[in-house]
């Protein structure tokens, strides 16, 4: 059944794990390259990182990701999930860094708050994710208005 993250198989957890290992470790080894590019392409291409291979395998991580996470969320709450965490991140922190670790914590924060509140109000839990999501941006968006 697709979109109904309760329904997940055991496999399905599995591949996402291994998945989630495979990105962190991309992640870790090629951090530097990763800022470099983030920043300024053009000095990552002078100073010798292949550039087209890096975009080729996030890209390629980026669509195992959506592909595995539709049967878990359903396909229109996958871009919440991978756009709201970041963009809220974005407004918090202007290092690449802390932007990764908050988009990460806000990410997993937010799917468990969103899963006790589905419990507990008895709504599909992958709105429930979306909207605290939103709610969080919002109330970051707000704040840093203020401040």
């Amino acid at each position: 059944m697709f979109g109904d993250i309760l329904a997940i198989s055991n496999t399905d957890l599995i591949l996402l794990l291994l998945l989630l290992g495979i990105t962190l470790t991309w992640l870790i080894i090629s951090l530097p390259e990763q800022i470099l590019l983030t920043l300024n392409s053009d000095l990552a291409l002078v100073k010798g990182v292949p550039v087209r291979s890096h975009r080729y395998l996030f890209i390629v991580l980026l669509a195992i990701t959506i592909a595995l996470t539709i049967r878990a969320v359903g396909i229109l709450l996958v871009n919440g999930f991978l756009v709201i965490p970041a963009a809220s991140a974005r407004l918090l922190c202007q290092q690449f860094v802390p932007f990764l670790a908050t988009a990460a914590g806000i990410g997993a924060t937010s799917g468990v708050m969103g899963m006790v509140i589905s419990g507990a109000s008895d709504l599909p839990s992958g709105p429930s994710i979306v909207l605290v999501q939103l709610f969080g941006f919002l109330a970051v968006a707000l704040w840093c208005r203020q401040g």
